[in-house]
């Protein structure tokens, strides 16, 4: 009978047995968790380097664009300036013309005074 009873429940050899196979499944488990967390944070990293070169990108054409942007202002306000003595010099030809025109204006009335 207690042979019955000693077949019937399991050793300590076979729980220890199950209890260790039961571990390194766990432990397999962990490491497969962690290799596929630090894949997950592999492809994170690869991402965000991506994102941060076509950002790099980015600005280096807006820096050049801005460049670019800056150095045409720098040529229009030249243009303007220019622009600006061709108007003064421009207005005073005119003051002169029309000064002369009325110095002729006078002296044709002058001369026409002379001749009723």
């Amino acid at each position: 009978m207690v042979s019955d009873i000693r077949a019937s429940t399991p050793d300590e050899h076979s729980i220890s047995n199950q209890k260790k196979a039961l571990l390194e499944t766990q432990n397999v488990e962990q490491h497969e968790t962690l290799a596929g967390q630090q894949v997950n944070h592999v492809e994170d990293i690869i991402k965000i380097q991506l994102d941060l070169d076509v950002l790099k990108i980015i600005l280096d054409e807006e820096r050049t664009l801005r460049g670019d942007t800056e150095a045409q202002a720098v040529r229009l306000k030249l243009d303007i300036g220019e622009l600006k003595d061709q108007l003064l010099m421009m207005s005073k030809e005119q003051e002169n013309v029309n000064s002369e025109l009325g110095e002729t204006k006078s002296i044709v009335e002058a001369l026409e005074s002379q001749n009723v």
